[in-house]
């Protein structure tokens, strides 16, 4: 890119020479003209953004936000197989907390019923 004189004389403008990053256009305006000069570019430049913007007219209403029946069917589907995977891991989780909690039982109730029969009071003796 080639600029003379403030006007562009060759290249294009693009990500690379209007990006944050080093050898940009704005860059090379602060090293070659100072922090004021590259202060009004930086001003200039967003003035003609925003007149590209009123010309060009990008606006959003609310049809653009309510989702058509194809998008809006796969979001259910999505919100149901996430219920489905979310109910199983709570049922898994109760199934291995009701398995843990019977197999104490069970145990608990053998090592009573061995003391019972030993005749000793303590469980641990």
């Amino acid at each position: 890119m080639l600029v003379e004189d403030g006007e562009l004389v060759s290249g294009i403008l693009c990500k690379k020479s209007l990006g944050a990053s080093g050898g940009s256009l704005l860059h090379v305006v602060y090293l070659e003209q100072g922090y004021e000069q590259a202060g009004e570019f930086y001003a200039n430049i967003q003035v003609v953004v925003n007149n590209w913007l009123l010309i060009e007219g990008h606006t959003i209403g609310i049809g653009d936000t309510i989702a058509d029946s194809q998008t809006y069917s796969k979001i259910q589907d999505a919100i149901k197989k996430a219920k489905v995977k979310c109910c199983l891991s709570v049922c898994n989780f109760r199934c291995i907390i009701t398995w843990s909690a019977l197999i104490s039982f069970k145990l608990q109730s053998i090592l009573w019923h061995c003391a019972v029969i030993s005749g000793t009071t303590h469980l641990c003796s």
